[in-house]
């Protein structure tokens, strides 16, 4: 192995999601000498790597492409296994130098697994600027599709209603309020974010971002906002990182995986069990407990298991 060796990584990358595309910057970060490549599928068995990692993200439920055909060494590094594990990745996760999964629930279900938070965790906060405002995140992977059952159509409508209901109360506060989207493509979050402006009584006093951010403006809006509302994990990432407080919408174990990480699971609303009052006590809470310590920790176990994984796969 060289020295400073040639890593491809496959991810969700390359499909305009900012907290996928925000892995990107934890590597190069951790690993300052290895020189990365960022794909969403393997590399040909001819391609001048050294390494293959398989990196960032919940994506190990899911079939991807096979990777018996190349004779890389591998490494797992930074992914969630909280949802069940899809036959087809059994083999590299039984052929990885080491797998780095970031929750509890991943580990038990490797429990060969090193544990480390998001890979996200392994940045910097931003300097400290006066806050104001409230930033919301949402996430269109739960807009009803053609193929959806009834009851999802029904569950998405109430939701809809339920966060319109409590978000014009904020802005009868005096709170600004800020739509972003973190993805856009064929999931595409200002389409759920149109379906809530939609409801709300005072829709004439939000400020809907049409055009895609970019993770610095994305970075920005949280750490200058008194509160986040996301439906997206690495909103929950940036907040914490931040310390912004933050109402966490869960529709994802990943999302609730973490609160329990960080015990702030008092901040937390079941995407299904959506009320304004649920809501409201979940603010209460976020707002009134100190930030957690949890992303300061998190960053220096990323810096300990840095060195461990460079010495597996340089000299």
């Amino acid at each position: 192995m060289a020295k400073n060796p040639k890593i491809c990584v496959i991810g969700w990358y390359g499909h305009q999601n900012l907290g996928d595309e925000a892995f990107k910057e934890s590597f190069h970060a951790l690993w300052p000498d290895f020189h990365f490549t960022f794909r969403d599928r393997p590399p040909g068995p001819d391609e001048p790597f050294d390494a293959l990692w398989v990196g960032g993200g919940s994506f190990f439920d899911q079939p991807f492409h096979p990777l018996r055909h190349l004779r890389l060494p591998i490494g797992v590094i930074g992914v969630g296994l909280s949802s069940a594990i899809h036959a087809n990745n059994l083999e590299t996760l039984d052929r990885a130098r080491i797998v780095v999964v970031r929750d509890q629930r991943s580990q038990r279900r490797w429990g060969s697994a090193v544990l480390a938070p998001d890979l996200v965790f392994a940045r910097q906060p931003l300097p400290a600027v006066p806050r104001d405002g409230v930033t919301v995140l949402l996430n269109d992977f739960l807009t009803p599709r053609g193929t959806s059952l009834d009851w999802q159509a029904t569950s998405y409508s109430w939701f809809c209603q339920e966060l319109a209901k409590v978000l014009d109360r904020l802005v009868e506060r005096g709170e600004r309020l800020r739509f972003l989207p973190m993805q856009v493509g064929a999931i595409d979050d200002r389409r759920i974010a149109a379906a809530v402006i939609g409801r709300m009584r005072h829709r004439d006093r939000v400020e809907w971002w049409i055009a895609p951010p970019d993770e610095m403006e994305l970075r920005r809006c949280i750490a200058a906002s008194r509160l986040v509302v996301t439906q997206r994990f690495h909103g929950l990432v940036f907040s914490t990182i931040e310390q912004t407080p933050v109402v966490t919408i869960t529709a994802h174990d990943k999302l609730s995986g973490l609160l329990d990480e960080m015990g702030t699971t008092a901040s937390g609303i079941d995407y299904y069990g959506m009320t304004d009052r649920r809501f409201l006590d979940a603010l209460d809470y976020a707002t009134s407990t100190p930030p957690p310590t949890y992303g300061r920790l998190a960053k220096e176990r990323w810096q300990c298991i840095s060195a461990t994984v460079a010495k597996l796969f340089c000299f």
